[in-house]
């Protein structure tokens, strides 16, 4: 928890420098963090333990005092379950005086289990919206959006979903479809459109030819949905889905779980003679 917090500061109260190579960002901000950590935070270790267990009792406290005075103050329409206070609880909610659930007739239950049948367009919909599942197979395992171009995303990726900060999961959702976005807009130009549209049409045909029909048809509506300018690329799962799995190998070189050398798209440089 310690050095989560550290990282979380450091992301975003320090200039991290890029450096000249892609590698540095990460390079240098695994150095800031380890110097802090191992000069400031490390001699004093002992006592943040103390700090943080004595913290964790005083919440402790404060949560058994609350939960005592609502179930003291609750006073529930019916008998209260045997058990433990959540079960009590429950039970309660369960019998609210006045709610009375009504049976289901045999009409109901029809109109429950009755799918009608998709239309051509439904059809098509549903093979776009389900086309992020075509890089789940084994022939496009290897697409992505290039992790050097998405450097500062990854690092306010993990600000968010390390950050301490008592926010909503909805919150934290909306903050990381947000950074997903902005990626999305910044690396599907028209050209880059055009270019991942061919490469799926090429997909479909070698899906097709191995009798890998269903693929095959839901990376023709890909490709169709990149080539319609009108579509917002950020509307398309399948380029939602390159931007995610870009950012989360761009966040694997910034914890220095990689190289970027091993995953980025860029031309290796050549040594010099």
């Amino acid at each position: 928890m310690i050095v989560h917090e550290l990282l979380i500061h450091v992301i975003t109260s320090v200039a991290v420098p890029d450096g000249r190579d892609y590698e540095d960002l990460g390079r240098n901000f695994r150095k800031i963090a380890s110097t802090i950590l191992d000069r400031y935070i490390a001699p004093h270790r002992a006592e943040l333990a103390q700090i943080f267990d004595r913290l964790k009792r005083e919440a402790s406290a404060k949560i058994e005092r609350e939960l005592e005075k609502r179930f003291a103050d609750s006073k529930p329409a019916v008998e209260p379950a045997k058990g433990g206070r959540w079960r009590r609880l429950f039970a309660a909610a369960a019998h609210a005086p006045g709610e009375v659930k009504p049976k289901a007739s045999r009409t109901d239950t029809r109109e429950k289990y009755t799918v009608d049948m998709p239309t051509p367009v439904d059809a098509t919909n549903n093979l776009l919206e389900a086309s992020a599942a075509l890089l789940d197979l084994p022939e496009l395992m290897g697409w992505f959006i290039d992790p050097a171009r998405v450097q500062h995303e990854a690092l306010a990726m993990l600000q968010v979903r390390e950050s301490r900060l008592v926010v909503s999961d909805q919150i934290k959702a909306e903050r990381e479809a947000s950074i997903v976005d902005g990626v999305v807009e910044a690396q599907f130009p028209d050209a880059a459109r055009r270019r991942w549209a061919a490469r799926l049409r090429e997909m479909a045909e070698i899906f097709r030819m191995t009798g890998h029909l269903e693929p095959a048809a839901m990376a023709e509506q890909t490709a169709a949905a990149l080539a319609d300018a009108a579509r917002p690329a950020t509307a398309i799962p399948f380029a939602r889905a390159l931007a995610a799995r870009g950012i989360e190998m761009a966040s694997e070189v910034a914890l220095g779980r990689t190289r970027l050398a091993d995953v980025s798209r860029a031309p290796a440089r050549r040594a010099r003679s």
